[in-house]
């Protein structure tokens, strides 16, 4: 195995030697099994800049000098902490991390799916904008991508914990709408385990009549996920999963709009 000639402990050998009242005899090295779970980790798709994400190596920030952010992102933890501890005898059946930081959204998540996948749960990590651009491919006849699409598809639809990194980061069509919705309400109806990231708010952006505010009828709104998915997938991801919200309030309060 990769990594186990660089261990001092057996030199290679994946075996150590311990003593027993019988005498001296052969166990396996603390390596060994520390290969087989990043082997694990590796199966899932992990992206390389999140591959050693933890909730040990996560990071709120200072107190002293950003309390409230150290203040909420110790609260997500917590959250996913607790969801970790408890699952699969949760009401909830997932988590959705939604605003602040891509990074510490993503780190958490991670987190979240490995301890989970520690506990014996198969896990798989999707970017939701590769992931449609995989499944695409399936219904493409001309791809020649075909046979890992249906690979992919396979292992959405029955893994036991999917990680969806960056919800709604993907232009909607009427393709994407029913591939994100089919998804979600999968994961709905059969009660499998759902994690999901966004940076896109959850409520519905209120906007103007055109006819009334002619002007105001040409300015940009930024996109809710509703927009990007269906507002009828954010209704059922919101029943399926608890929200955790990244979002520091400058004012002093965890909880303002996500996007």
């Amino acid at each position: 195995m990769a990594g186990i000639a660089e261990c001092q402990e057996c030199q290679g050998t994946s075996w150590i030697e311990v003593s027993t009242p019988r005498g001296p005899a052969a166990k396996r090295c603390y390596c060994f099994y520390e290969e087989q779970r990043k082997s694990r980790f590796q199966a899932m798709g992990l992206p390389r800049r999140f591959e050693d994400a933890s909730f040990d190596s996560f990071s709120a920030g200072d107190y002293r000098t950003e309390k409230e952010r150290f203040n909420t992102l110790t609260a997500a933890m917590r959250r996913a902490k607790s969801f970790v501890d408890g699952f699969p005898i949760t009401r909830k059946k997932g988590l959705l991390f939604h605003g602040g930081s891509p990074r510490d959204k993503t780190h958490l998540a991670v987190a979240t799916l490995k301890c989970l996948v520690d506990k014996g749960f198969s896990g798989m990590f999707c970017e939701y904008g590769q992931l449609l651009l995989t499944l695409r491919a399936r219904s493409d006849p001309n791809a020649a991508i075909s046979g890992p699409s249906r690979e992919t598809a396979r292992r959405v639809a029955n893994v036991d914990v999917l990680l969806l990194d960056g919800l709604g980061d993907h232009r909607a069509t009427a393709w994407t709408l029913d591939t994100a919705s089919a998804i979600i309400k999968h994961r709905y109806l059969n009660e499998k385990c759902l994690l999901a990231t966004t940076g896109f708010s959850l409520e519905t952006a209120p906007r103007p009549e055109p006819d009334r505010f002619r002007e105001a009828s040409y300015m940009p709104f930024p996109d809710t996920l509703g927009d990007r998915i269906g507002q009828e997938a954010v209704l059922r991801l919101v029943d399926h999963c608890e929200s955790v919200s990244m979002v520091v309030n400058e004012a002093g309060a965890p909880g303002s709009p996500p996007h």
